[in-house]
């Protein structure tokens, strides 16, 4: 058991709704290590069971307070959602924080937290959470989130927080710690840089309440969609100050947002940004480089819009495909507010995953972006730059082909998307088939066209403009062709696969949104 470090100076009910679990109550549950692991940990500080009620009286004077939704406590402040209150003391800020818990799940223990955040986003944050259980015994930590996992810091809570007092009344847990800034001293070096000085800046304010698991108190994901469970975070940066502070840090907040872009539009933009990608890369993309390299002596004599049926087809496939691209990677930051995430301090496995999925995904886009550009400078026909030309925009189209498709198979271990937690491995299965398929086509139109006569002409601009711009085996564009029948017989299976896979998948994205709403 811990060292005392004092006791709460909230005034308590003589006559207690709550009490701690007693030792009586938690023999029964000896049969799980888990549990008197955490049961250990729980009762790690001192405590009190409290009950209170929250007080504006003293807002914006002797306390700093934040409730939400905003402007709830105009009315009845026993009506919000949240609160978190704090008070400036010689050796820290003592905070009080309350959630409500109606609304959540009846049968489980449950938290409440504020985070301390350099901007308005879930990563890189300190955490101070409060963890109460069905009975209203719990306890107050110090975390940190490393994007979108938190970590509880056992030890810095330990000689950080003092006078630790739980409760729950009326639908509402409550709590109250000090933060002793100036222990931070002690705390494990390796957990240093997790506990922010709150004094060292101006903090965005972050608050969530959720589920814990009854037995092992560890918490639960926050609500995610639109409503109020969904976390809140100030709109403006709050100032903690001890001495010779130049703003007061005793006031109300009134500006707080929950999103810059509401939750539905999010998972609905990011659904939009992988369908637009899939279609973009895997059923025109991938088109325009077939027709492109393997159906140039195809139809000779026939025109489409006074240009050449292989040239117009791969150009617009092309540049209808960047396009795509371009409106979908727009779409995807504009929900993510213009943020580029990357790995955690952890990193893994998921964070991984998710910043390779950025990484690959902007250098594809770009890859793709670039190549209307190149074809725009290509040397004339008989220039001697013709050849590096070729193969300059065969290899940064195939390149960006490459990425695309790691990019589409990261996809699917993404919260966002869904795919893995719905469907586990069978997107990743359907898409690895149609990759074959793929590279299938390319190896069997490969052998045809090796039959064929390869170019040993320059082609005129004014017939074939664009004739070789897939590398330099490219058949001439007036060579007879070979296996014709047989070619466009495997563009169609390719056809069919790739659209059958890109409906496959949207279904796959739709259902999973569905689900989650």
């Amino acid at each position: 058991m811990g060292k005392e470090k004092g006791r709460s100076n909230i005034i308590r009910s003589s006559n207690p709704v709550q009490r701690r679990l007693s030792p009586n109550k938690s023999d029964s549950l000896k049969g799980s290590a888990m549990f008197n692991v955490w049961l250990a940990v729980l009762f790690a500080f001192p405590r009190v069971s409290l009950i209170w009620t929250f007080s504006i009286e003293d807002c914006g004077r002797t306390k700093g307070c934040w409730f939400q939704p905003p402007n709830c406590q105009d009315n009845n402040v026993q009506l919000c959602d949240g609160m978190v209150q704090w008070t400036v003391q010689p050796d820290g800020f003592s905070f009080d924080l309350e959630a409500k818990i109606s609304d959540l799940k009846r049968d489980s223990a449950h938290y409440v937290a504020v985070g301390f955040s350099k901007d308005q986003r879930m990563g890189d944050d300190s955490v101070l959470e409060c963890v109460v259980d069905k009975n209203g015994a719990g306890n107050a930590f110090l975390s940190f989130n490393d994007e979108t996992t938190n970590q509880r810091l056992l030890q810095a809570s330990e000689v950080m927080l003092s006078n630790i007092s739980t409760g729950l009344e009326d639908g509402h847990i409550k709590c109250s710690a000090k933060w002793l800034l100036d222990a931070k001293n002690d705390v494990d070096n390796g957990d240093t840089y997790k506990v922010f000085n709150l004094e060292e800046q101006p903090w965005y304010l972050l608050f969530a309440r959720g589920d814990a698991d009854p037995r092992s108190l560890e918490k639960r994901i926050h609500f995610l969609n639109d409503g109020p469970q969904l976390p809140w975070m100030t709109d403006t940066k709050i100032v903690f100050c001890r001495y010779n502070c130049s703003t007061s840090p005793t006031f109300i907040v009134s500006e707080m947002i929950q999103s810059h872009v509401s939750r539905w539009w999010r998972y609905r933009l990011a659904l939009l940004h992988g369908v637009l990608m899939v279609f973009a890369w895997w059923v025109l993309a991938s088109s325009a480089i077939l027709v492109a390299r393997y159906f140039k002596p195809i139809w000779p004599e026939k025109k489409l819009f006074g240009t050449a049926v292989w040239f117009q087809v791969h150009r617009d496939f092309a540049l209808t495909s960047v396009l795509l691209q371009l409106l979908a990677l727009l779409l995807i930051f504009y929900q993510a507010n213009w943020v580029w995430y990357g790995c955690s301090y952890e990193c893994s496995s998921d964070s991984f995953s998710k910043q390779m999925h950025v990484i690959t995904g902007f250098s594809a886009v770009c890859c793709a972006a670039v190549q209307p550009l190149i074809a725009v400078i290509r040397p004339g026909p008989n220039s001697s730059l013709r050849p590096i030309f070729s193969w300059v925009h065969w290899f940064v189209g195939t390149n960006a082909w490459i990425l695309a498709s790691i990019t589409i198979l990261l996809s699917v271990p993404l919260g966002k998307t869904g795919l893995m937690l719905g469907f586990g491995h069978i997107p990743t299965i359907i898409m690895a088939a149609y990759i074959v398929v793929f590279l299938f086509s390319n190896v069997i139109l490969e052998i045809f066209s090796s039959q064929s006569e390869r170019r040993t002409q320059k082609i005129g601009s004014s017939d074939m403009a664009l004739s070789i711009v897939n590398g330099p085996s490219t058949e001439s564009a007036t060579a007879k062709p070979t296996w014709a029948k047989m070619r466009q017989t495997i563009f169609g299976i390719h056809s069919v696969a790739a659209v059958a896979t890109t409906i496959t998948i949207i279904y796959m994205l739709v259902a999973r949104l569905l689900a989650h709403s």
